[in-house]
């Protein structure tokens, strides 16, 4: 049970990171010209996938420690 609520909780973390990001990237996205979109799109998709990359290790290891004190 306990592992159910872990994983629960870690997926609910992810997916409410990445819509975090997301509502920032489309801010960020849409306020640069159109010139510069293109040239832009792949630093800006690099960076995305780094920080949600960044989020899932952050929250899988935060997850990880919160189980681990649990089962003491």
């Amino acid at each position: 049970m306990k592992l159910l609520r872990m994983r629960t909780a870690f997926i609910l973390n992810v997916l409410f990171s990445i819509c975090m990001y997301h509502n920032f990237v489309k801010k960020f996205y849409t306020s640069i010209d159109k010139e510069k979109k293109f040239l832009l799109f792949s630093k800006v998709k690099y960076k995305i996938k780094f920080y949600i990359n960044r989020l899932i290790n952050i929250f899988y290891k935060n997850n990880q420690m919160h189980f681990l004190v649990d089962k003491f």
